[in-house]
């Protein structure tokens, strides 16, 4: 494509640097970014992400603009208090950049929804402010395979990092789980000056331009942290929780965890079994996007067998959804959850999966995945995301 004479104008600045060049704003001009939260963070981004040259920008809030907001979210002005966020941001951008294209999201963004509406996008840009919130995102991306940038803002302090698939830990991984509810107050409890939300979310901003033109280095497996009464800035390298062991990760939904329990429990006192389908980043680590329980053939409580016209429609399924194989899991009734003898004798690939759920005590299950080679066992650890 070549550029009007109004975009060479436009966009001559970004033109001179040699990190960006023609080619690097041909990207920009490409590029879908979607940024979940017009506040704090998401104003000030989607203003410079705008005034670059994003070709398609997406924003997404369930919230209007209120008076308290103006304090910090620079995409708003007093005349649109009422009015959804997500108008007055589009309002915004393209008063900047009338050539883009912003599409508007003005919904809550669930585990329902949220792995369609990322799907077509190339970047994500996390604006919110809660805990739920961000490891719902974390995990959504974790499972589209989506690149996404995390930051976080509370009274004179901020924090930012950016994920990558295959290049570095994510969300989940260095923070594990949301803290208990109340434990760590909210910007409405605890304040915070409105220029942090402009550095922080600026910061985003940059993280998306040089991940679509390929500028710089990303915050891939480090967390920047700033603040402001200070005045200083903070890079930390932080890894997955077990890398130091070369584990591999199994990340798994919530609802297919739910879907092998409940199909265990139904077969008891049998044993339960079944495949695993999903896909696998370039670091080894599995993610399992869907759970196929089939009929023991064997009506055994200490073996089974898999019923082989269920194996053959369930790996059909994977195929039609580009899915692998990823492994088998079955369950011990009365024992725990670990390889007996003859699981160990049965194993049949070292690279596949062998999930064993425990019954031993019916209201504490446990799930644990494994990899069988021989004698050799390596346990892996399971990750339960939402999606």
């Amino acid at each position: 494509m070549a550029f009007t004479n109004e975009q060479l104008e436009r966009y001559s600045r970004h033109i001179i640097l040699k990190q960006i060049g023609s080619k690097g704003q041909k990207k920009l001009l490409n590029a879908k970014v979607l940024i979940i939260g017009a506040g704090g963070l998401g104003a000030p981004a989607a203003l410079y992400l705008a005034a670059a040259g994003v070709g398609t920008i997406g924003i997404a809030d369930a919230d209007v603009v209120d008076l308290s907001n103006l304090q910090r979210q620079v995409i708003h002005s007093t005349a649109d208090i009422g009015r959804p966020k997500v108008e007055s941001a589009r309002d915004s951008m393209l008063a900047i950049n009338p050539e883009i294209t912003v599409q508007t999201y003005y919904e809550y963004i669930t585990s329902e929804n949220i792995r369609e509406i990322i799907r077509d996008y190339d970047f994500i840009l996390d604006g919110t402010d809660n805990f739920p919130a961000k490891f719902l995102i974390n995990d959504a991306c974790v499972l589209e395979g989506k690149p996404f940038s995390h930051a976080g803002i509370i009274r004179f302090e901020g924090q930012l990092m950016t994920y990558v698939p295959g290049q570095g830990p994510c969300y989940r991984c260095v923070f594990k789980e949301p803290p208990p509810k109340d434990a760590v107050p909210t910007c409405r409890e605890a304040g915070v000056i409105g220029a942090v939300a402009g550095v922080i979310g600026c910061l985003q901003a940059m993280e998306a331009v040089k991940y679509i033109t390929g500028a710089g280095e990303l915050l891939t497996g480090r967390l920047l942290t700033y603040d402001a009464l200070k005045m200083q800035f903070r890079t930390m390298s932080r890894r997955k929780a077990g890398s130091e062991r070369r584990r591999q990760m199994i990340y798994m939904q919530l609802k297919e965890y739910e879907k092998l329990l409940a199909h265990a429990v139904k077969c008891l006192p049998e044993e339960a079994c079944g495949l695993v389908g999903g896909r696998k980043d370039e670091e080894g680590n599995s993610y399992i996007e869907k759970v196929f329980p089939l009929e023991n053939t064997d009506h055994s409580e200490e073996h089974f067998s898999l019923d082989p016209r269920g194996q053959l429609a369930a790996v059909k399924e994977m195929r039609e959804n580009g899915w692998k194989p990823l492994g088998n899991w079955h369950s011990h009734p009365a024992s725990p959850s670990r390889p007996s003898e003859e699981d160990k004798r049965l194993a049949y690939d070292s690279s596949a999966l062998y999930l064993i759920l425990s019954l031993m005590e019916r209201s504490a299950p446990v799930l644990n995945a494994f990899h069988i080679e021989k004698d050799r066992v390596a346990k892996e650890e399971i990750r339960y995301i939402q999606g």
